[in-house]
């Protein structure tokens, strides 16, 4: 267990740095931050003071050294706009970020689970049809679509809901129902997957056989089982959750991490975009890590098939 742990932390470590490696350059080789931020309609003195200011005029590689050497003392850099640390510019917008994918997690959890369990349970029913057919409604539609429709029947038709901004509770309310449709539908169809390969496990059959009544033999034996294989969709959904959020803050003007992302390449503010591109790259990176420890330690059997090929 100890190598198997091991060996993926040196691989996380290995793709964190080919991600830095890659953001930055790819970045620099797209456009010139100088023209976004000082402009084409100033003398060409301007934009080349701007780029000696920043270090722009430096040769590519001198500044990749310099910005990994920047990185190894905690130091992210300083946004264009301001002069502020690019680290301040980002952290100021997380906590918005994060507690709308924290409500968003509740509900996705709270719906899509229930869902696919009781579809699985009641397989080949009208009950199990819905949750299918609600499953894929959620899936196909794209989050900006659903946002749009939102927006314009519940702000703008019925003008119950608010539809810009962050200020209250009911500014929650839009931004995470779209981005809890297409995630609880995902999680909808893996928990039924995950509960039917269970429900037809012959311990199930056991349970039945010494008078267990199904609710229990579902909630005591099933779900406890079924988690299992969920396990491995935290990774996934943690990604979706991240691109649903840069979209559905946009689409309402939430004032978060996505919505600066898209502001900031708007501006070629390359600090405050590599810092962003980062801190996502790490925690996709950290919860892939995670989850496959986890599923290591949840179910050693991976290790035994591993030992035997």
């Amino acid at each position: 267990m100890l190598v198997f742990a091991l060996r993926k932390v040196f691989r996380a470590l290995l793709t964190v740095m080919l991600l830095v490696t890659f953001t930055f350059f790819i970045l620099r080789l797209t456009g010139d931050p100088a023209t976004s931020m000082v402009g084409l309609d100033v003398p060409p003195e301007a934009r080349e003071a701007f780029r000696v200011k920043w270090g722009l005029d430096r040769p590519l590689w001198t500044q990749y050294l310099i910005y990994l050497e920047q990185l190894a003392q905690g130091d992210f850099g300083r946004s264009f706009v301001g002069a502020r640390p690019a680290w301040d510019v980002v952290a100021e917008r997380l906590p918005k970020t994060l507690s709308l994918m924290g409500a968003t997690t509740l509900v996705t959890l709270l719906i899509g689970i229930p869902l696919g369990v009781i579809a699985a349970v009641r397989r080949g029913t009208w009950v199990d049809r819905l949750a299918i057919g609600v499953s894929v409604a959620g899936l196909s539609l794209p989050n900006f679509v659903v946002g749009i429709l939102l927006i314009l029947l519940f702000g703008v038709g019925l003008m119950w809901l608010p539809t810009t901004g962050s200020d209250t509770a009911w500014h929650f309310i839009l931004p995470v129902v779209t981005m809890a449709t297409s995630e609880a539908a995902v999680f909808a169809r893996f928990a039924r997957s995950a509960m039917l390969d269970v429900l037809n496990q012959p311990y199930m059959r056991t349970a039945a056989a010494k008078g267990r009544d199904r609710a229990s033999a579902v909630v005591w034996h099933a779900l406890p089982n079924a988690a299992i294989p969920l396990v491995t969709v935290v990774a996934l959904y943690l990604g979706r959750l991240i691109v649903g959020a840069v979209v559905t803050e946009n689409v309402f003007a939430w004032p978060g991490v996505g919505s600066l992302l898209v502001l900031s390449v708007e501006h070629r503010d390359l600090a405050v975009v590599q810092t962003i591109v980062i801190l996502v790259g790490i925690t996709m990176v950290a919860a892939n890590l995670t989850v496959d420890i986890a599923y290591r330690w949840l179910d050693p059997r991976t290790a035994r098939r591993e030992g035997a090929g």
